[in-house]
């Protein structure tokens, strides 16, 4: 079981499902100040990867709301799955040539992302 914290999002798992999806060559990243329950570096820009990710949720049955972007070239991904308590939101901020990405699952996903 993974441990959990409880955010102004949400209650959040303390780590990614094994089944994360995770971005070919995309590393850790560290993002100190922010509670997250994942975070990675990818070389790729933010609407990259968020073509592969909604592809990659979609295929797993997950319903994405990409937004748009935000003035600094930020985007917010939020995923939902069939139980309204599931829930992923995936932030991609631009960062000299690669993109960070922290990622937020709620509590009630612990079973696994697909």
């Amino acid at each position: 079981m993974i441990p959990t914290t409880q955010t102004d999002w949400g209650e959040i798992l303390d780590d990614l499902p094994g089944s994360f999806p995770l971005y070919p060559d995309a590393g850790p990243a560290d993002v100190p100040d922010e509670v997250v329950s994942g975070s990675f570096e990818a070389p790729a820009d933010p609407d990259a990867l968020v073509a592969w990710y909604t592809d990659t949720f979609t295929r797993r049955g997950y319903a994405i709301d990409t937004g748009t972007a935000l003035e600094d070239g930020s985007r917010v991904m939020d995923v939902a799955s069939d139980l309204p308590e599931c829930r992923i939101q995936i932030t991609f901020r631009p960062a000299d040539g690669s993109t960070i990405m922290t990622v937020l699952v709620a509590s009630a996903c612990a079973t696994g992302t697909g």
